[in-house]
């Protein structure tokens, strides 16, 4: 599903406030799962952000859903860091 037909599907679908959490949620993921494999989410995410038209949004679920893409953006994916050599980690075991 490509993003302006996700932006358009919201827009047009009328949902109560209630609904409109979950439908930006899943349009979201099913934004997410279309993307190919070995993509880079912060930057796909924020290209993505840039695509959209400036225009205010329409409904509560596409303001929703673009929320999600600035939180997508903008999150930091970090590898766990580890202290210590084996040895120390033992001993804290």
């Amino acid at each position: 599903m490509t993003l302006a037909q996700i932006i358009d599907g919201l827009s047009q679908r009328p949902v109560a406030d209630e609904n409109a959490e979950r439908m930006a949620r899943q349009a979201f993921l099913h934004w997410l799962l279309s993307q190919p494999a070995g993509t880079d989410m912060r930057q796909a995410a924020g290209a993505a952000l840039r695509r959209l038209p400036a225009q205010p949004c329409l409904s509560l679920a596409q303001e929703l859903f673009r929320d999600c893409l600035r939180d997508a953006a903008r999150a930091a994916f970090m590898r766990p860091v580890r202290r210590g050599c084996p040895r120390v980690r033992r001993r804290l075991h």
